[in-house]
């Protein structure tokens, strides 16, 4: 259906506050990470009319593909 295909849309493509949310960043955490060019433009996010937009598909693959290990979760407990 065409209202799914949005929807999963949605949820593919994520803002800085989204995906603070789902990977517990601070968003100026994951601006300072965009900056560094950990998360490249491209690759984890794209800046359509100068909004950024991460994929969230690559993002879960983020930790694995930096550590080359599966086991590292997203977020750090304290």
């Amino acid at each position: 259906m065409v209202g799914d295909d949005a929807d999963d849309l949605m949820t593919e493509y994520l803002t800085i506050a989204q995906l603070s949310r789902r990977i517990h960043y601070a968003p100026q955490t994951i601006r300072n990470l965009m900056s560094q060019e950990v998360f490249r433009l491209g690759v984890q996010y794209v800046k359509p009319r100068r909004r950024v937009l991460f994929k969230w598909s690559t993002i879960e693959q983020w930790p694995h593909r930096e550590s080359g290990t599966t086991d590292i979760p997203l977020t750090r407990h304290c």
